[in-house]
């Protein structure tokens, strides 16, 4: 089981802002740190508990992967755009498990195409269902820490640049 208590951080959410990533970080504001860019332009649009939590200062490098490991939970969604295409993955998927994180994201086919959801990865498909995963993981630990594990282990066999070179260029070049 994790140590949480370097963990201060419950929620982490890293990314710029656009209304659809208000609306969901509203639902869970008492928790959340939300770090990113871009957040200033639409401070009128957001409730001042959530402004509170909010740094609006980009992170990147040691200073991200220093917040990754103070996080119990790290919050995923996808930029509007992207979920608009019915697509969830992107870099912070695999930042997050590479990093040993547990990773609450948006649900999409290709996320549970490619991670078994509940065992190394959480998903949530509503506002009322990321509101409802946070409570739940905050208060199971444990469990929280055997997703983090499993996803870290699906990453480091089956998602890292070797694995994937082998899954998908190995098939292409026998052809």
């Amino acid at each position: 089981v994790t140590d949480t208590t370097n963990q201060p951080i419950d929620v982490l959410f890293v990314g710029s802002c656009d209304l659809r990533r208000i609306f969901l970080l509203e639902q869970i504001r008492e928790h959340v740190a939300v770090r990113g860019n871009r957040w200033q332009r639409n401070m009128p649009l957001i409730s001042a508990p959530l402004r509170a939590r909010i740094d609006d200062r980009p992170v990147w490098g040691k200073e991200l992967h220093q917040l990754l490991s103070q996080t119990k939970i790290v919050l995923n969604i996808t930029r509007a755009d992207f979920f608009g295409a019915e697509t969830g993955i992107n870099l912070r998927v695999f930042e997050a498990l590479a990093a040993g994180c547990f990773l609450l994201t948006d649900h999409c086919d290709e996320i549970a195409e490619l991670f078994k959801v509940g065992e190394e990865i959480e998903t949530y498909r509503s506002a009322e269902e990321l509101k409802e995963k946070v409570d739940y993981y905050l208060r199971h630990p444990e469990q929280r820490s055997t997703i983090a594990s499993a996803g870290a282990a699906s990453f480091n066999t089956r998602h890292n640049w070797p694995a994937r070179i082998r899954s998908e260029m190995l098939p292409m070049l026998a052809r």
